[in-house]
């Protein structure tokens, strides 16, 4: 009642302390009365005291964006940006983070922003490691190593690409992959000793002088051969008859570990007989020499295959492949029968210079 005694008036209970509102429950005056009521964030139990109101269980997917995850706390809730996301100002929406931007150097080469992350790549010639940021040069030498080659010639690895190279006695060629040999021979300037004879080889060249033995002299006709003098002999005199009637020098270039073909074998050189029926003829090959620095396997006579082709023919092939450098001295012997008497042979010698190089 008011001091005059004609009106009533309302009690404030929340004001004046006299509500029965508990714990953290707020006290809210109404004309008459009041209510207690739970703060934001929070609602009745069943025995009417306040509890934290779970939004993220309530509410799922509704009040934080796709790209965070809600986190109850007491009385509200916060969202929690995936990664690869940062918080709008409305603290609810999560956006893309661009990393590319935002973190100067994550990717060693290129940096591609993708929804939500972003993507490491490498320039060309390089790969990407497994911490899917840092690029590593491809040696591409080594790389295709075994399956095709990338230069014939040597291949030479550079940040992210390669070269080819070409050592002394090779050109490169315009495709800047093939070494191609230079024939020194052809220059004319080389090899200017009386009886020399130039022999090209892969890389470089031989000069070899044809010195005939005593009793032969150069076979005019034959640039490589060394006849007899006289090609008459005692009768008795056996050491004569059995002196070979000509030698020839003969000149091989060969590269290193030359692939051989599906028959197994590359023909070398070939020595023809007379071809007169009554002429027969037995070849014979001798391995006389190897000469191979340390390390590399010197051939023996079981790199070579001496087989009869035709009528007083015989061809030497190469049954396996010889590793260079070396030098091998062949010797084929042609001995000949006249209607089954012996009458003489030819001496064919073959020096193979095998190179340090494949190509």
């Amino acid at each position: 009642m008011n001091e005059y005694g004609t009106q009533c008036i309302d009690i404030d209970e929340c004001a004046d302390g006299t509500h029965q509102c508990r714990g953290n429950q707020v006290c809210s005056n109404r004309q008459g009365g009041y209510i207690c009521q739970c703060p934001t964030g929070f609602k009745f139990n069943e025995i009417r005291q306040c509890q934290d109101f779970n939004e993220c269980e309530t509410y799922p997917g509704s009040v934080c964006s796709g790209n965070a995850v809600c986190e109850n706390t007491e009385g509200s809730f916060r969202c929690n940006c995936k990664e690869g996301f940062k918080q709008s100002n409305d603290g609810r929406t999560c956006l893309d983070v661009n990393e590319c931007i935002e973190i100067p150097g994550i990717c060693h080469h290129n940096c591609i922003n993708v929804w939500g992350s972003h993507q490491c790549t490498c320039r060309a010639g390089h790969n990407l490691a497994r911490d899917n940021r840092t690029c590593s040069d491809i040696n591409e030498c080594e790389e295709y190593r075994g399956r095709g080659r990338l230069c014939i010639g040597i291949c030479v690895n550079t940040i992210g690409t390669f070269k080819c190279s070409c050592p002394d006695g090779y050109n490169l060629v315009a495709d800047g992959r093939t070494c191609k040999d230079i024939n020194e021979c052809d220059s004319g300037n080389v090899c200017r000793g009386e009886n020399e004879h130039c022999v090209n080889t892969h890389g470089g060249y031989k000069c070899n002088s044809i010195t005939c033995p005593a009793n032969y002299i150069r076979d005019t006709r034959h640039k490589n051969r060394c006849k007899k003098v006289s090609l008459y002999c005692l009768e008795d005199d056996e050491s004569c008859h059995r002196e070979p009637l000509s030698y020839s020098y003969n000149f091989l270039p060969l590269v290193s570990n030359l692939s051989l073909p599906t028959t197994g074998q590359v023909d070398l050189f070939t020595m023809r007989g007379p071809l007169w029926l009554s002429t027969t003829v037995q070849f014979e090959l001798e391995l006389e020499s190897a000469r191979a620095p340390l390390g590399v396997e010197a051939a023996t006579r079981e790199f070579f295959y001496l087989k009869h082709t035709s009528f007083n023919q015989a061809v030497i092939s190469l049954v396996k492949s010889i590793s260079g450098p070396q030098e091998i001295q062949l010797v084929l012997n042609m001995q000949l029968y006249q209607q089954g008497k012996y009458t003489g042979s030819a001496i064919a010698k073959l020096l193979i210079y095998v190179s340090e190089y494949d190509f």
